[in-house]
């Protein structure tokens, strides 16, 4: 069986390992800034998500309830129904 190290050696050639260089303070601060965008994008996702299908059961409910007879019921004019829609 082969070790970790031949593996490795079969999958990259010399040509193709990339550069084991350090890296220097732009490389770092690119990076810390990446890291800190992800971190915004996984906090916000999951609550600009939920909003956004909270936001489109209710409009589907205001329409499924426009047409069930609540314009009449409450003696709404259109005026009144088109901003919550």
């Amino acid at each position: 069986m082969e070790s970790e190290s031949e593996r490795r050696s079969l999958l990259f050639s010399p040509d193709e390992d990339e550069d084991n260089a350090p890296l220097d303070e732009s490389d770092l601060l690119e990076q810390e800034r990446k890291r800190g965008w992800l971190k915004v994008d996984i906090a916000l996702l999951p609550i600009v998500t939920s909003m956004l299908l909270i936001s489109l059961l209710d409009r589907s409910n205001i329409g499924n309830a426009l047409v069930a007879g609540l314009k009449t019921d409450l003696e709404l004019s259109d005026s009144s129904v088109s901003p919550s829609v």
